[in-house]
């Protein structure tokens, strides 16, 4: 248990508060008497810092410290590690822990339990999160959809473009993505120039299979050797043993003469004119045209045969343009450009020796010399060998025609496909949105445990539902009636209904009995026992609450003490330590009632004060407070007591004009039957009109000014003495019987 509150530091309203030695130390059962505004219910925010462990709804001035001590003389603070567990109410705990809904056009709704107003905050926040949530996702799940929309319609489109330009039937976006992944990684080295990719184009859509060219390469001379040859023929001189000179100087006759020798063989008469032939003529001839001749003769004609078999006639030989591929024709024209003027200088060259060769024929006895020459071997077995090369290419071309053009069809689908690349970032899209994939799936997955977060909170708010049933039953028992009831809502909050219908305007006593019911209802919650809780109520009866006032002693007594046999134990108490503060006298007088019959150490008296310069403090209950049953009369004993001893030191100095307000409000109460305030029949108490003003300044002025001014001023002490004496003058005057048994009450 609690023993005392060893120190209150700069905390509210008590400045520099020490437990007084002559105080005694805490018992099982505790009242705390003080009028309001005196520091009641900051006593009870000290208490539940210990039920909290952090300072609560306090303003720190100049730092701030508290200090609790128990029966051990074992210290702790809201700080301390191991502390007493402690339940207090006061107004903290009804503003934090019901949430009312004073709109009468809608229903009203109270929402029970701090824990449960945290967790409907948070399944609120909870929900709310889950919408952004789900927004965000809606959105990355949208983006991806219209991301992979785009590269999808993209990557179509250059399927069909490449499918359109090489004529293929089976092309699609699905074989365009597979060469992406097989070139991606060095998908530039795949881009091919203009002309490049036009050749392999052109290989890749070609649609007809050429025929193999049966080229016939023509059989050349060597020019240089039939040079030699030509020149060693012209050098040659017939030799003969008996030359006739006029057919030297005549070539024609002699031409005609050689081819008509032979036609004289053997005859006698000349087959040109008929004359005879003279004796001798015939091998006079023949000595001419000797041997020597004949064979130079053959020679010359089988060079002449020779070289003019050799002249090359293109015509013949050469392939036409359209017998090669598309690709090759170009390269063709080329070559065939070069090999016409190489066969012209060759044909050339060996017309000037055959010209040669004629010149000798008709010049057999002399010495010639070949005509200038140009040798052109080298040029022309370069054309044609670079001919031969390109037929050779192209007849290979169409051996391998099918695999060919797969493979140039292979290389432009490459070559198209790296520049898609290399123009979309295709992988690197692909490559985000399936990296986006995953993010959503993840995301998906936090949404997954939020709503599992959510279920979960909604779980633990429809568990506070069955506590309804034990706060009915504490509202039936306060009230003794059960018209007002606790519904739960499909939000697992509390609906209060009134014979079956909302309860809409409740009164401060009808929230205070809900407040209170659920408050005792909250002391077993999560398993939490009685026996070991230490309890506060702050002001259970609130100045607009004396309708319940035995209600809520009954109710306070029932809950919380159990008379048993006789013995150590006859008066216990449920709870580890009861503590009940109160403004209202007559709810003391019946706490004392009920405290008076218990041992003396089992319960305490206290009474709270509020000093000058603010300065609150916990001391011994007077016997002047323990002795009266009336607040009246016990009012009047202190206005009594000071006016026949006035002093700055006298203890309710401070509170002197509140206490002579209520003095007279309720004197008028009875006497004059007075409902509104001292106003009403203060003149009719004090007749002299000044006497009666000073009296309505002094406590209307003193008693009602709660602002800083009024906190920081102490009454005049004259001014108070000569007011107790006014009034308890016009007392005496006004009602003489009543005063004197007053006085004898307090004597």
């Amino acid at each position: 248990m609690i023993a005392k509150v060893t120190k209150l530091k700069n905390f509210g309203i008590y400045r520099a508060f020490t437990w007084p030695t002559e105080s005694p130390n805490f018992c099982k059962f505790n009242v705390i008497y003080g009028w309001n505004y005196s520091g009641k219910t900051t006593l009870s925010r000290a208490f539940r810092c210990l039920e909290i462990g952090a300072i609560h709804n306090i303003e720190p001035i100049d730092g701030l410290e508290i200090e609790f001590e128990n029966a051990n003389a074992d210290r702790y603070n809201q700080s301390s590690v191991s502390k007493p567990i402690v339940r207090v109410f006061n107004t903290d705990f009804i503003r934090e822990n019901l949430k009312w809904d004073l709109d009468d056009r809608i229903h009203p709704i109270v929402l029970l339990g701090e824990e449960n107003i945290e967790l409907q905050s948070r399944l609120e926040m909870e929900k709310s999160s889950l919408v952004k949530m789900e927004e965000v996702l809606q959105k990355r799940i949208t983006e991806r959809e219209l991301e992979t929309e785009q590269l999808g319609s993209v990557a179509t489109s250059k399927a069909k473009e490449i499918a359109r330009m090489l004529r293929l039937t089976t092309f699609n976006r699905t074989h365009l993505t597979k060469i992406i992944d097989q070139i991606k990684p060095d998908y530039r080295s795949f881009l091919l120039g203009e002309e490049e990719l036009s050749n392999y184009h052109a290989k890749a859509t070609s649609t007809e299979q050429k025929k193999k060219i049966n080229f016939t390469y023509p059989v050349l001379l060597k020019l240089k050797i039939i040079h030699t040859e030509v020149s060693g023929i012209l050098e040659r001189q017939c030799i003969s043993e008996s030359k006739i000179e006029r057919l030297l100087e005549d070539i024609k006759l002699s031409q005609w003469v050689e081819s008509g020798r032979s036609l004289h063989e053997n005859k006698e008469e000349c087959e040109f004119c008929g004359g005879i032939l003279p004796n001798g003529f015939l091998a006079k001839l023949n000595s001419h045209f000797s041997e020597d001749y004949e064979q130079l003769k053959q020679a010359l004609e089988e060079s002449r045969i020779r070289i003019s078999g050799s002249t090359i006639n293109l015509i013949s030989h050469l392939p036409s343009e359209s017998d090669f591929y598309k690709d090759f024709q170009e390269e063709y024209e080329q070559c065939k450009i070069s090999l016409e003027k190489a066969v012209i200088e060759y044909n050339s060259s060996l017309n000037l020796l055959l010209a040669d060769i004629e010149r000798k024929r008709n010049q057999p006895f002399d010495k010639l010399t070949t005509c200038d020459f140009t040798n052109n071997q080298d040029d022309i077995e370069l054309a044609l060998g670079n001919l031969q090369n390109l037929v050779k290419k192209n007849n290979e071309r169409t051996d391998k025609f099918s695999g060919e053009k797969t493979e140039a069809e292979k290389r432009v689908i490459q070559a198209y496909t790296a520049d898609f690349e290399d123009k979309y970032n295709y992988s690197l899209r692909l490559a985000k949105l399936v990296a986006d994939e995953q993010a959503i799936s993840k995301f998906n997955d936090v949404i997954a445990a939020q709503k599992i977060v959510i279920k979960s909170t909604e779980a633990r708010l429809s568990d506070t539902v069955k506590g309804a049933e034990q706060i009915n039953a504490y509202l039936a028992e306060y009230f003794n009636k059960s018209d007002i009831v606790i519904e739960a809502n499909k939000k697992s909050q509390f609906m209060l209904m009134r014979e079956g219908l909302p309860a809409k305007n409740l009164s401060e006593g009808e929230k205070s009995a809900i407040a209170f019911a659920y408050f005792i209802a909250s002391l077993e919650h999560n398993g939490n026992k009685l026996a070991d809780t230490i309890v506060y109520l702050d002001d259970p009866i609130s100045s607009l609450d004396a309708n319940h006032l035995f209600n809520t002693y009954a109710f306070i007594r029932t809950h919380f003490y159990k008379m048993g046999e006789n013995g150590p134990d006859k008066h216990k108490c449920l709870c580890k330590q009861l503590f009940i503060s109160t403004h209202n006298f007559e709810l003391l007088n019946l706490i004392k009632d009920w405290f008076g019959k218990m041992a003396k150490n089992d319960s305490s008296y206290y009474t709270v004060e509020r000093g000058q310069g603010n300065n609150s403090k916990i001391i011994k209950m007077p016997n002047t407070v323990l002795k009266f049953k009336s607040e009246y009369a016990y009012l009047f004993s202190i206005i009594h007591s000071f006016k026949d001893s006035p002093s700055t030191e006298f203890e309710h100095l401070y509170n002197l004009p509140n206490i002579m307000r209520r003095f007279i409000e309720t004197f008028s109460a009875f006497k004059f039957l007075s409902t509104l305030n001292i106003d009403q029949h203060l003149d009719k108490i004090i007749k002299n009109p000044i006497e009666c003003e000073q009296i309505r300044k002094f406590v209307h002025y003193n008693s009602h000014g709660l602002d800083t001014t009024r906190m920081i001023q102490f009454p005049d002490l004259a001014e108070c003495t000569s007011v107790a004496k006014t009034l308890l003058d016009a007392i005496e005057a006004t009602d003489k019987a009543h005063y004197d048994a007053l006085c004898q009450s307090v004597a």
